[in-house]
């Protein structure tokens, strides 16, 4: 199962994953955050440092969420990805379509700009 915690700051919600992002886990992760991004909390930054594996459901999740967000006119942000996640993102030529920040902190600025 994959868990998050949540910290909000101003109009910015930092999300902290932590576990695997699989087929068993990522469809009510993403039926969550969608909830969230949805309800007005449209600017998200996704902390990946506690995150173990991800799958191309996974991969999915993120574009539906950087999708949606930029309908709302929001923003997504990636964060405390490991060299794993990273490669398998440039691999399947998906880094260009997010924000990438090395920390939440980091992240939160690039939300702020």
């Amino acid at each position: 199962m994959t868990d998050f915690r949540e910290t909000i700051r101003g109009d910015c919600v930092v999300v902290e994953l932590e576990g695997k992002l699989d087929a068993s886990t990522t469809p009510a992760l993403q039926a969550r955050l969608l909830e969230k991004i949805r309800s007005g909390q449209k600017y998200l930054a996704l902390d990946f440092k506690a995150v173990s594996y991800m799958a191309s459901s996974g991969l999915r999740m993120l574009l539906v969420l950087a999708t949606t967000t930029a309908d709302l006119e929001g923003a997504l942000v990636l964060c405390g990805l490991d060299q794993a996640v990273l490669d398998t993102l440039t691999l399947v030529g998906f880094l260009p379509n997010f924000q990438i920040a090395a920390d939440s902190d980091a992240a939160l600025a690039l939300l702020a700009a």
